[in-house]
């Protein structure tokens, strides 16, 4: 088995770490797997998965190996700038389908949570200085504590929603992921039906 080193920084630690692995049993395998230290893309090849990726890192995702490796990331705790590009090349879907799916991924993939985050923060501002005015009070009762008040929502609104916005999007790439690999397997069960 020849190891493939991921795209990015590789230096001689991440070589050894590498090839030692390779070495190991599957249970080994699997347990720096669990870690977040090696991330099979399939059964003959592994590819070393540094926390600190470089953006233009792609995945290339051609089987159910490679699609189940993906899928784990998504489910570990990683930043959403530090997930690896993704290029699907199933046989299973057409040329514009894995076109599609990669261009979806990629897109959530990159999302800040900046436009929910944005529109949370403008609601509550909004909220509270309409709330200011309708409960009878007057621009000249604004001071120092309803200034400081409405800036600390404010933030704490934009934090709110940035999160929001960032586990919207990893909720829709693991939906993405659970959706193409159902219809992998529909797609393999049919073939596997007419081949019979």
């Amino acid at each position: 088995m020849r190891p493939i080193l991921a795209p990015g920084r590789a230096d001689a630690i991440e070589i050894a770490i590498l090839n030692i692995a390779v070495l190991k049993p599957p249970a080994v395998q699997n347990q720096l797997l669990k870690l977040g230290v090696l991330m099979l893309v399939s059964k003959r090849s592994v590819v070393m998965r540094n926390h600190f990726a470089a953006p233009d890192e792609t995945i290339q995702i051609r089987d159910f190996e490679s699609l189940q490796a993906w899928t784990q990331q998504l489910y570990s705790i990683v930043q959403p700038r530090n997930l690896s590009n993704v290029q699907f090349e199933l046989r299973e879907l057409s040329d514009e389908q894995n076109r599609s799916v990669s261009a979806l991924a990629n897109g959530w993939r990159t999302a800040c949570g900046c436009a929910s985050g944005s529109f949370l923060m403008s609601v509550t501002v909004v909220s509270l200085i309409a709330n200011h005015f309708v409960s009878g009070r007057h621009f000249v009762d604004i001071g120092m504590r309803q200034v400081g008040t409405l800036v600390g929502m404010a933030i704490i609104a934009a934090l709110v929603g940035k999160l929001i916005g960032l586990l919207w999007a990893r909720w829709r790439l693991l939906r993405l992921a659970t959706k193409t690999r159902v219809r992998m397997a529909e797609l393999t069960r049919v073939t596997n039906t007419n081949m019979s």
